[in-house]
C-alpha cells in the first residue's frame, strides 16, 4: 500500500512538474472589422491569432483584452469560446470588444490628418484550465495608414489634376 501511495505521488508532482514548463502562447492580431454601429457604442469583430510553440496541445477557454490605438484606450471585450491549440500550431480566436464615439472620433481624425502607420497595443489574458488567472499578453505593432491600404485617395487623384 505504501508502495502505491509513494507511486501516485512521484506521478502527480511529475505531472505538476510537466505543467508548470509549457511555453507561454503567442498573442498576434489578425483582423478588426465593425460589426453594429449606433450613437453610444460600436462593437468589433477582433481576430486574434494564438501560436502555441508547445509539444503539446493548449486549451484556452476564454480571452479578455484591451485595444490601444496611438496610445489612447480604443477598445475592450471579453471571449469566453474554447479552443484547443494543437501541438506547435496555431488557432484563430474571434471576440466582440466595444469602443465609444468618443475613443473612435478621436481615431478617426487622427487617421485624416496624418499618413502614418497606425501604432497598437493590445493587452489581456489567455484563460486556460491549467493556470489559474490566465496567461498574461502584451502585444504592440503597427497597422498600416489608410494611403497605403487604398492608394488612389481623392487627395492623389486631386494632385494628379492640379500636376496637368
Amino acid at each position: 500500500m505504501r508502495r502505491i501511495l509513494m507511486l501516485c505521488c512521484t506521478l502527480l508532482l511529475a505531472a505538476c512538474a510537466g505543467v508548470g514548463s509549457l511555453e507561454k502562447p503567442q498573442v498576434s492580431l489578425a483582423g478588426l472589422a465593425l460589426d453594429d454601429f449606433n450613437l453610444f457604442e460600436q462593437r468589433f469583430m477582433v481576430t486574434l491569432r494564438v501560436t502555441n510553440p508547445n509539444d503539446t496541445s493548449v486549451t484556452v477557454d476564454g480571452v479578455d483584452f484591451d485595444l490601444m490605438l496611438n496610445g489612447e484606450h480604443f477598445a475592450s471585450g471579453v471571449g469566453r469560446d474554447q479552443v484547443t491549440l494543437p501541438r506547435m500550431g496555431e488557432a484563430l480566436v474571434t471576440l466582440k470588444v466595444t469602443t465609444n464615439l468618443g475613443s473612435l472620433w478621436k481615431q478617426i481624425r487622427s487617421l485624416q490628418t496624418t499618413h502614418q502607420p497606425l501604432a497598437y497595443r493590445m493587452t489581456g489574458k489567455l484563460h486556460t484550465p491549467w493556470r489559474p488567472g490566465g496567461i498574461p499578453f502584451d502585444r504592440k505593432g503597427e497597422l498600416p495608414a489608410l494611403n497605403e491600404i487604398f492608394p488612389d485617395t481623392p487627395a492623389k487623384d486631386q494632385q494628379k489634376i492640379e500636376k496637368l
